[in-house]
């Protein structure tokens, strides 16, 4: 009898188990930024489920979002960091309840093409070439404009060594006033 119980433990797996662990919760889930999957590309309309028009109660019932913020002075202006694979590298700003633009800032995402962050701005301006529209915000800042078909597109900022320090995506008129013109609402 003895023999046939230790034959069930090893083929089957039946006898004690341990427990499962206790689930660390939504915000050690969300925990510190880990590689998206291979097929989430950045396009101007996004990446993964935070692309322009993503409605912020369904990203967040999908346990998505971290860090959610009302924007001061901004009341219809919602910030928040993206949960999951994501945590770390996308911060999102919502209108009205739906995604009007995201922020890159981490290299573990690229575009389409392989534009990221860190890459010099020579290195985006060869990759779109004529696409790419150099944009200048009057107080010394620069960066590349990337429009689309669709009316979305990036915003690739320049930091000061000239890599580009994060990328914007979303409706291109909005991420090229907000350039241009000041941060504001």
């Amino acid at each position: 009898m003895a023999a046939l119980a230790t034959l069930c433990v090893a083929l089957a797996g039946c006898g004690p188990r341990a427990p499962p662990p206790p689930d660390p919760g939504p915000s050690a889930r969300s925990g510190p930024a880990r590689t998206p999957p291979a097929l989430a590309t950045l396009t101007g309309r996004g990446v993964g489920p935070y692309v322009v028009g993503a409605g912020l109660d369904a990203l967040g019932s999908a346990d998505a979002l971290a860090n959610v913020k009302t924007a001061r002075g901004c009341p219809d202006f919602i910030t928040a960091d993206a949960g999951g694979p994501y945590f770390g590298t996308v911060t999102i700003v919502f209108f009205k309840k739906k995604i009007s633009w995201i922020t890159i800032s981490s290299a573990l995402v690229s575009t389409v093409e392989g534009a990221r962050v860190g890459l010099t701005m020579a290195a985006v301006r060869g990759i779109y070439g004529t696409k790419a529209n150099k944009l200048n915000d009057g107080r010394g800042a620069t960066a590349l404009g990337v429009r689309d078909g669709t009316g979305t597109g990036l915003i690739f900022r320049a930091e000061s060594g000239g890599t580009v320090g994060s990328i914007d995506a979303g409706t291109y008129d909005t991420l090229e006033a907000r350039f241009v013109e000041g941060e504001g609402c």
